[in-house]
């Protein structure tokens, strides 16, 4: 109910719908949250993934296999060998650029109040 995830779904074997899942899903209907065309991600690939969010929302977040961290921000550029961002720290300060091994990415999330809170104390000329 917080933003959106999107996982690689390379080695997820099934998906277990437990009661978690099952009350998100009411609570998104009880409140008639509905996709129209322009907000459909495409997830033909990364790059298409990454451009869309880029566009979008701005600044996303994403995490390793290891997932004992997560780092935020832009995208600066990506090709197959490397994904590079414009980090983002805990203060809403753009730190310089930080690369990825595109394969690594394991998990990519945006519009999360977090993230959107971060959003707000970015100075207007780093938007």
């Amino acid at each position: 109910m917080d933003g959106f995830v999107i996982l690689k779904n390379k080695n997820i074997e099934a998906v277990h719908r437990d009661q978690d899942l099952a009350f998100i899903e009411k609570v998104i209907r009880l409140k008639g949250l509905k996709t129209n065309a322009e907000d459909i991600i495409p997830i033909r690939d990364l790059n298409s993934i990454l451009n869309f969010i880029n566009n979008k929302h701005g600044i996303f977040q994403i995490s390793k296999k290891s997932a004992k961290s997560a780092y935020l921000g832009k995208l600066i550029s990506l090709n197959d060998e490397e994904l590079i961002i414009d980090f983002l720290d805990t203060k809403g300060q753009f730190g310089g650029e930080l690369s990825f091994n595109p394969e690594k990415i394991r998990v990519i999330e945006f519009d999360t109040d977090y993230i959107n809170s971060l959003k707000l104390v970015i100075p207007e000329n780093q938007k």
